[in-house]
């Protein structure tokens, strides 16, 4: 005889999904515990009723609600270990995935390449975590439909490594350099998960993939980085805005307030900065009062590294 568990462990279970991801869907909780569908969906439902999360939004997702069941868990705070972090990425992804095709597909014969997908390593090495948030790549891997072939992708690009004289990876590499982090060991996503035509997002373009911005959000909520870098232009403050409800964008001493600033959210570590890309900073002669404002600001590893 199948030895029996108790509804109240899976209900148990299904709640500790939901404290670690922040959000959970009836198909994530089906595929976690190996559940039916029917079961599962009154597992969901008794985490709304008991008031761990909210009712489903448009993508399906229902998320964590701050109550008394939830008070001091700390979604930025929890001990995960680097399996949990990657499967919770991964799970994420998956969980999304036809919505990045209807996005995709909406598009028709434009020739869209990505999405870009995180597939991290080093990074959950580093005593100090820096991610940085681009705007979108220059070419990438069009297999939107293989997320294992997309995070491979992910993996041999390597943060830039051969990029050496991009000023997107340059500065990046100064930057981890200050944190005093190994080269390569950030973390790195993109505002659109798409470029166009292997380039820049022209503005009619814009409103669709936008519809995917949240991905950032729970990028960052996932990867918990203590340094965020979004060089993703003023031009892109509205929508960092419409993802991060009540974002404050404050003044950074030393540095031009309409061209850089901190960003302030419940959601976001301190050390969280809008800048202009790096190819701007350069050009406008701006690298060199950044990366001492950075030096002052910024948190340091207290490993040595050997130069």
């Amino acid at each position: 005889m199948e030895k029996e568990i108790s509804e109240v462990n899976y209900y148990d279970q299904a709640k500790e999904i939901a404290l670690k991801q922040g959000w959970v869907t009836v198909s994530l909780i089906q595929r976690r515990l190996r559940l039916s569908y029917g079961y599962t969906l009154s597992l969901v439902q008794g985490l709304q009723h008991r008031g761990i999360v909210g009712p489903a939004d448009e993508t399906g997702r229902c998320r964590l609600i701050t109550g008394p069941e939830t008070a001091g868990q700390d979604m930025k705070t929890l001990d995960l270990s680097r399996q949990e972090v990657t499967d919770t990425l991964d799970d994420f992804y998956l969980a999304n995935h036809d919505r990045l095709i209807t996005v995709r597909e909406n598009f028709g014969d434009t020739h869209l390449e990505g999405p870009l997908l995180m597939d991290l390593d080093s990074y959950w090495q580093q005593p100090v975590k820096l991610m940085i948030v681009g705007q979108e790549t220059n070419g990438w891997n069009c297999d939107y439909d293989d997320l294992q072939s997309l995070k491979k992708t992910y993996r041999e690009f390597n943060m830039g490594e051969q990029y050496y004289s991009s000023p997107f990876w340059n500065i990046t590499r100064k930057i981890e350099a200050i944190i005093g982090i190994p080269a390569f060991s950030c973390a790195w996503t993109n505002l659109n998960r798409f470029d166009y035509e292997g380039g820049s997002v022209p503005d009619n373009a814009v409103p669709k993939l936008s519809e995917l911005d949240y991905f950032v959000r729970d990028e960052v909520r996932i990867a918990s980085p203590d340094v965020c870098l979004f060089y993703t232009n003023r031009k892109n403050d509205s929508r960092l805005a419409a993802v991060f409800s009540d974002l404050e964008f404050q003044e950074v001493e030393g540095l031009p307030y309409n061209h850089f600033c901190r960003l302030v959210h419940p959601s976001l570590p301190h050390h969280t900065y809008r800048t202009p890309h790096p190819r701007t900073i350069r050009m406008r002669g701006w690298e060199s009062s950044f990366l001492s404002v950075m030096e002052r600001l910024l948190p340091k590893s207290n490993i040595k590294r050997e130069t």
